[in-house]
Order: C-alpha cells, then sequence, then structure tokens
C-alpha cells in the first residue's frame, strides 16, 4: 500500500473516523491505472489518492460514502469509455 494511504488512514482512524478504501482489482483493455492501485475515502468525502480520473473517481467516492453509510463492502465494476471527439 501507498505510503500516503497509510498517512492519510492513521489520523482518521486515532479520531475514531471510518474511511473507505477503493482498489482495482481487476481491468480489462486500457485503463488509466493498474490493479492494485487504491485510494482512500474518508467519512468527510475527502480524497487521497486516485484510481482514474474526472467521472470514475467522483463514483468511487459517492459509492464509498453510500457503502459506509449502509455498513456494507462491495465489489463494483466501472467503465471507462473512450471519448469520442
Amino acid at each position: 500500500m501507498d505510503a500516503q494511504l497509510l498517512v492519510a488512514i492513521e489520523p482518521e482512524l486515532h479520531a475514531g473516523n471510518p474511511c473507505m478504501l477503493a482498489t482495482i482489482i481487476d481491468r480489462t483493455c486500457s485503463a488509466p491505472r493498474g490493479v492494485g492501485t487504491s485510494m482512500v475515502v474518508s467519512l468527510a468525502g475527502v480524497q487521497t489518492g486516485t484510481v482514474g480520473g474526472g467521472f470514475l473517481v467522483h463514483g468511487v467516492r459517492l459509492d464509498a460514502l453510500a457503502l459506509w453509510q449502509d455498513n456494507a463492502c462491495a465489489i463494483r465494476d466501472y467503465e471507462i469509455l473512450a471519448d469520442d471527439k
């Protein structure tokens, strides 16, 4: 795990705040980040690291916060489509 993520997780846990870890576990074709890349989302919605960019990261952040509210975990598929412009 990236040291930057551990630095983000530690104070959250010491303060009693939950946080979510999102990690790429598989990919097909071309994608901005590789397998094993992770990001942390704090309860406040603050993100450290990235699993991609733009809409992908926004969706992952929203899903992480929703999962936290449900006290759940999940494996999700996210599709990255090439821009046709």
